[in-house]
């Protein structure tokens, strides 16, 4: 246990802080990672009251309540495992994120032959500049979209695989995956096609069914 907290004690003093609260407002500043951060007499940063003003102050280890991080998959405060990747989901479809990852963690050996025989690593890129090719909206212009489909849907059919292995019905969560695996439309990309009606799309979002 003693082992277990150490490094997360780690993790947390390398995890990049960049806010923190001040005399009632929230102050911005450039990320630094929370040890050095600690070891800084002066942080400068700015907050926002409907313009932006500069702010000096000085370090506190209570800051540590304010840390968040840019890693996809995140401890919170809560003692809960926090996945970046779900993202603008609608509300009726909120479960499709966490039965998508339940269903892939017992089948992690499969999942990695399959990517690592796919397409996708013919290039010889990192799964970060992969990613951050994908994270876009025209990222068709990089990839084949008949590959993609497929590759997709057999992800989305392991995944569904390791739920019903389960036995707890949860394999139905996956179905807007699906769709959306045909489409290759997310919700961030509907969201961003339909912004001269974006009202009509929160309104849609926003249903529980």
């Amino acid at each position: 246990m003693a082992l277990i907290l150490d490094e997360v004690a780690d993790y947390l003093c390398s995890a990049g802080i960049f806010c923190t609260e001040r005399e009632g407002e929230y102050v911005f500043f450039r990320p630094v990672p929370f040890e050095e951060y600690l070891g800084t007499k002066l942080i400068e940063g700015e907050f926002y009251d409907g313009e932006y003003h500069s702010l000096s102050f000085e370090p506190s280890e209570k800051d540590i309540a304010y840390l968040r991080t840019y890693k996809q998959i995140d401890l919170t405060a809560r003692g809960t495992l926090e996945f970046r990747s779900a993202c603008t989901q609608p509300l009726s479809q909120a479960m499709t994120v966490a039965a998508f990852h339940l269903g892939l963690s017992g089948k992690i050996s499969e999942l990695t032959k399959l990517l690592e025989s796919s397409f996708l690593y013919n290039n010889s890129e990192s799964p970060e500049q992969l990613r951050k090719k994908m994270n876009r909206t025209d990222f068709l212009s990089h990839v084949d979209s008949d590959e993609l489909k497929v590759l997709l849907k057999d992800i989305l059919l392991l995944c569904r695989t390791g739920l019903i292995e389960r036995g707890f019905a949860e394999e139905k969560y996956l179905d807007p995956l699906f769709d959306r695996a045909e489409s290759l439309i997310s919700p961030s990309v509907y969201f961003l096609q339909n912004m001269d009606k974006k009202e009509e799309v929160i309104r849609e979002f926003a249903r529980l069914s």
